[in-house]
């Protein structure tokens, strides 16, 4: 029970700390969710009834890749920019996350920027 107690005590003052962060948050939520994902997935589809792709499996994998080369790379273009868009989120939370805990307010646009930092430093093989 006393797990539960601290458990509880913690995420409230951790809660009560990031209210400078709600807006952040929400703001960087919404153009994922609202802005980004759906112009991707518009795109995706865009890609697929343009070439006249009715889905997309394993099966049809080797047909992809002999007749629509570049719709394939198209999607798995669309597919690492989803990866990209996953990893900048995780890294703005996770940044988040760091400087509540440190108690320094940070705006916006210095949170975006440390993000994009984060991101160069991105490889794709080591």
């Amino acid at each position: 029970m006393q797990y539960f107690k601290t458990l509880f005590t913690s995420t409230f003052t951790f809660l009560k700390q990031s209210q400078a962060y709600f807006r952040s948050v929400l703001l960087m939520h919404g153009f994922l969710l609202l802005i980004c994902l759906p112009l991707l997935s518009k795109a995706s589809y865009f890609i697929l009834v343009h070439n006249q792709i009715q889905f997309l499996a394993l099966s049809n994998l080797p047909a992809l890749i002999h007749q629509h080369p570049i719709a394939l790379l198209a999607l798995v273009g669309i597919a690492l920019l989803i990866l990209l868009l996953a990893f900048f989120e995780f890294t703005f939370l996770l940044l988040s996350v760091y400087f509540i805990q440190i108690k320094r307010p940070l705006a916006l646009q210095a949170l975006l920027k440390m993000t994009f930092a984060q991101l160069r430093h991105l490889r794709i093989v080591r």
